[in-house]
C-alpha cells in the first residue's frame, strides 16, 4: 500500500532535481554551489521563518506544514532576492529556481514526516524539526 506513495513521493524528488543538475552543470564543485547553499539554506528558510512569524496570518499548507504562511513564503522570496541579487550578484531566474526548490525540498520532506507520523528527523536540532529540516531545502 506505500508503494504507490513512495512512488510519487520519489518522482516528486527526481523530476526538480534532474532540471537543477542540468541547469547549473557548471554549479558542480564550483563557489556558485556554496552561494546557493548560502542563499536558500542560511538565508531563505531564515527569511521565511521570520517573516512568517512577524507577519503571518494566511496558513497555506493545512495540515502537511500548518505553520507556513504565504506572508512567510513572499517576505523569505522578496528577502531572499534581495540578498542573492545584491550580495552574490545572482540574476533574479536562478534566484527564483533556487528558492522554488527550496520549498519544494521542505514541504516534501514534511510530507515525509507526516506520513511516517514523526514530528522532528532527530533530537539535534529538536526545535527546528531536527538536522534534516534544516537541510531538506538544498535536497531539492
Amino acid at each position: 500500500q506505500d508503494l504507490p506513495w513512495l512512488a510519487t513521493t520519489y518522482g516528486s524528488w527526481v523530476a526538480p532535481t534532474a532540471v537543477m543538475l542540468l541547469k547549473y552543470q557548471e554549479v558542480l564543485g564550483h563557489q556558485r554551489l556554496v552561494e546557493c547553499i548560502v542563499i536558500q539554506l542560511a538565508f531563505g528558510d531564515t527569511a521565511q521563518l521570520f517573516c512568517g512569524r512577524t507577519f503571518g496570518r494566511t496558513y497555506v499548507c493545512g495540515p502537511l506544514s500548518p505553520q507556513k504562511t504565504l506572508e512567510g513564503y513572499v517576505g523569505g522570496l522578496l528577502l531572499t532576492g534581495l540578498y542573492g541579487s545584491l550580495v552574490h550578484a545572482w540574476p533574479a531566474s536562478d534566484l527564483a529556481v533556487a528558492f522554488f526548490a527550496g520549498c519544494a525540498g521542505d514541504l516534501f520532506f514534511s510530507s515525509v514526516k507526516r506520513r511516517f507520523g514523526v514530528k522532528d528527523f532527530s533530537r539535534a536540532l529538536s526545535s527546528h524539526g531536527g538536522v534534516l529540516d534544516r537541510i531538506d531545502s538544498f535536497v531539492f
